[in-house]
C-alpha cells in the first residue's frame, strides 16, 4: 500500500496508508459518521513526492545523458528504483479502477500524468495493473479535452 496513518515507510521509501483507515468527523448537520476519509490529496502528495522524482531521474538520464558514461552506468539502479516504488503504487491500486476506489480524483489525474512521463519506456506497461490504470485515466473525455488544451497552447506558439 502506498501510505500508513502510522507514518512507516516500506523498503522503497513510499508512505503507506491503510486502504481501511476511518475516522470520525461531522457531517452537515453536526452529526458523528465514521467515513473513510478522501485520499485524493495523499495520492496527489505521493504522484509529486514519492513517485515522480524517481521517474524523473529515468527520464532525464533517458532523454538528455543517454550518451554519457555515467547515465549508462546510473540507469540499471534508477529504473531498479522506480520499479520498486511503481510496484508499492500497483499493490496500493489493487483491483481498484483508480486510486482512490471507483473515484477518479485530482490525486489519479496527477499519478497519471507523472506515469506518462515513462511513456518511452516500458518501465510503466511492464505491469499490467499500472498499464491498463493508465490507459482507463487517458481514456476519459475530461483527461483527453485537458490535454488536448494544454498541447493547444504550445501548438500556438511552435
Amino acid at each position: 500500500m502506498l501510505f500508513s496513518n502510522s507514518s512507516k515507510r516500506c523498503r522503497t521509501g513510499v508512505l503507506q496508508m491503510a486502504p481501511t483507515m476511518r475516522r470520525r468527523s461531522l457531517n452537515n448537520c453536526g452529526k458523528s459518521t465514521n467515513q473513510r476519509p478522501p485520499s485524493n490529496g495523499n495520492f496527489l502528495i505521493a504522484a509529486l513526492n514519492s513517485i515522480e522524482p524517481f521517474v524523473m531521474n529515468v527520464a532525464m538520464i533517458d532523454l538528455f545523458y543517454a550518451n554519457e558514461e555515467w547515465a549508462k552506468l546510473r540507469r540499471p539502479g534508477a529504473v531498479e528504483f522506480v520499479q520498486d516504488r511503481l510496484a508499492a503504487l500497483s499493490q496500493s491500486l489493487g483491483g481498484n479502477p483508480y486510486l482512490d476506489g471507483d473515484r477518479f480524483t485530482a490525486g489519479g489525474l496527477m499519478m497519471t500524468t507523472v506515469l506518462r512521463i515513462l511513456n518511452h519506456t516500458d518501465i510503466v506497461t511492464s505491469d499490467a495493473r499500472l498499464a491498463a490504470y493508465v490507459e482507463r485515466c487517458t481514456s476519459r473525455p475530461a483527461f483527453r479535452h485537458a490535454l488536448e488544451a494544454q498541447l493547444g497552447d504550445f501548438r500556438l506558439t511552435a
